[in-house]
């Protein structure tokens, strides 16, 4: 009875970080094609569910190179990204309610709004290579 407890309130724990996220995606949202400001990068995390989009593409160019991750239980990685989305949604917040942008140096914006775009175009290729490019190759049709 007293791990019953513990799961309903650890689900219940994990549905209040993570529905706000939910709630905020809209499940046809696309990913802009690139980001011209770190600003426009925080509040598409904000307000438009980017925060799980950008930790699924973390979690598929990254962490998908490595064994360990794959020998992880699934329960492990469905928490793991979704507090990761959660942390990145709150951060993202956080610096925008703050008005942290102006104290961050310029630099800094840029190397973080290429690895941002990098990023994007890293996912925008591997959905048009799944689709559309050279998919006739892959098929054997000509």
């Amino acid at each position: 009875m007293h791990k019953l407890k513990i799961k309903l309130i650890l689900i219940a724990v994990i549905a209040l970080i993570v529905l706000p996220f939910i709630t905020a995606m809209n499940p046809m949202q696309e990913i802009p094609s690139e980001f011209g400001s770190l600003e426009e990068v925080l509040i598409w995390i904000v307000q438009a569910g980017g925060a799980t989009i950008l930790v699924g593409i973390f979690v598929s160019l990254l962490l998908e190179n490595f064994a360990f991750w794959h020998g992880l239980d699934y329960r492990i990685k469905l928490g793991a990204t979704l507090l990761l989305a959660a942390g990145l949604g709150a951060a993202a917040e956080f610096v925008l309610s703050a008005n942290l942008l102006a104290a961050i140096p310029v630099w800094i914006k840029s190397i973080v709004l290429m690895l941002l775009n990098w990023a994007v175009m890293q996912y925008t290729y591997m959905k048009s290579k799944a689709t559309t490019y050279a998919a006739t190759a892959r098929n054997g049709t000509n």
